[in-house]
């Protein structure tokens, strides 16, 4: 019994030498801090910065109530310390590796103080402004989406200076898609900025996936991105250039057919992955993408358009290339929209032969297509386009209109390319 009693006095003795020691190392630290705060506002009144906003009173309660609020004024006078010693660094106490590393310890919400009191204060320099930069860049590591959202959704914050702001963005989005291949991170990112940023930058990070493995996890990145219908509708529009890339990042046929063939592509990705593709393919290949064309899933009216325009761009650098072809591929949509651009592009200096390949194509849409493409291509009111025109029973303007119906609604497949129809039907008797 006496052995216990002595026990349980040694435990509390024990433990109220614990509490004393616990509660003299909180108020170490609260003193320390308070006298950072004290010697960061002397410095500050001491160089001229003048911001009477009660950021200069003490911390004079050790309770944790009040350790927070007072936390919370460390980003404006930290702001204000920085610029009082970049006026006058020769006669500042403070020393810059302490004050920066100070800054690089605040919380987000208190850094975002600190940005709105730097940007705030009058005159600031060029390299304060570089040093922002710099500091704004590393919060972006540590809290990219959240850094995304404030730099594009509040302007107010960094001065309303919109060609820094755009600066500070396109830091942030190549860092993550470009130097740290991460284009997950780069997606969220941009899905928490503002939607004027998304549509200028999504770009940034697509031309980031440079290898068929960085291509396949930015399509998954991009995949979870879209969950606006704003949004599926930039994937769908920028999807060519993950799929072919860009400038001399430009993928070549094997590279980009392999990688179509195991992104599982949905129809609708596949109309966006070919759109414009007669200006992305490389020299040379436009004969592959014809065969391969005819084998997909690419939506047949969508797939018969992405075959005149590469025929189209094919004849004006090669046209007897492009007759080679022709001669020896099976009959298919793809070779009768071929033979229409063909016949269009190589009219003005071969007719009869241009003449032949039209009335190889069925009468119809087609045929029809290809004698416009061939009727506005030659000079306004010239006695040949005159007599094309009789022979054909064409008329400029209402064949003009229905070129463009044709021509410009039928790349997003059939649904709009029966709006082209119904476009023509109802249009036509108004220009004739």
């Amino acid at each position: 019994m006496k052995r216990s009693l002595i026990i349980s006095a040694i435990i509390l003795i024990l433990g109220a030498i614990l509490g004393a020691i616990l509660g003299w190392r909180e108020l170490r630290h609260l003193s320390r801090v308070q006298d950072s705060h004290s010697k960061l506002v002397a410095e500050i009144t001491a160089l001229g910065v003048n911001r009477d906003d009660g950021q200069s009173q003490k911390i004079t309660s050790p309770t944790r109530h009040r350790e927070r609020p007072a936390m919370e004024t460390d980003g404006k006078v930290l702001a204000q310390a920085y610029i009082a010693y970049s006026r006058n660094p020769k006669n500042s106490n403070i020393k810059y590796w302490e004050l920066y590393a100070r800054i690089q310890k605040l919380s987000l919400t208190e850094f975002k103080l600190f940005v709105a009191e730097f940007y705030d204060l009058a005159k600031i320099e060029e390299g304060d402004i570089d040093d922002l930069k710099d500091m704004i860049h590393a919060y972006s590591q540590k809290y990219p989406s959240e850094m995304a959202q404030m730099i594009s959704k509040s302007p107010e914050i960094m001065n309303h200076d919109s060609h820094e702001i755009d600066k500070m963005f396109y830091s942030l989005i190549y860092y993550w898609a470009n130097k740290k291949q991460d284009s997950l991170v780069a997606f969220q990112s941009l899905a928490a900025a503002a939607p004027s940023f998304q549509s200028k930058y999504i770009d940034v990070i697509i031309e980031g996936a440079q290898y068929h493995e960085t291509r396949i996890e930015t399509l998954a990145a991009m995949r979870n991105f879209a969950t606006t219908p704003e949004q599926l509708e930039l994937v769908n529009k920028n999807m060519s250039l993950l799929t072919f890339g860009e400038g001399r990042k430009k993928f070549g046929f094997d590279e980009v057919s392999d990688w179509i063939r195991s992104a599982n592509l949905s129809g609708e990705e596949l109309v966006g992955a070919t759109k414009d593709m007669q200006n992305k393919v490389r020299v040379g290949e436009t004969a592959q993408w014809l065969d391969w064309l005819a084998k997909t899933d690419v939506p047949d009216e969508v797939s018969k358009d992405r075959a005149f325009q590469l025929a189209s761009a094919w004849t004006e650098q090669d046209y007897q290339a492009v007759g080679q072809w022709l001669n020896s591929a099976p009959d298919s949509p793809e070779k009768t929209a071929v033979a229409g651009a063909y016949a269009a592009k190589a009219y003005p200096y071969d007719p009869e032969n241009a003449r032949k390949w039209v009335q190889t194509i069925p009468q119809g849409p087609d045929r029809t297509k290809a004698l416009e493409a061939i009727y506005q291509g030659m000079p306004k009111d010239s006695d040949t386009a005159k007599e094309f025109a009789s022979e054909y029973g064409l008329q400029r303007w209402s064949q003009m209109w229905k070129f463009f119906c044709i021509s410009n609604l039928d790349f997003m497949g059939a649904k709009l390319t029966r709006m082209a129809g119904w476009c023509v039907r109802w249009m036509e008797p108004l220009v004739r």
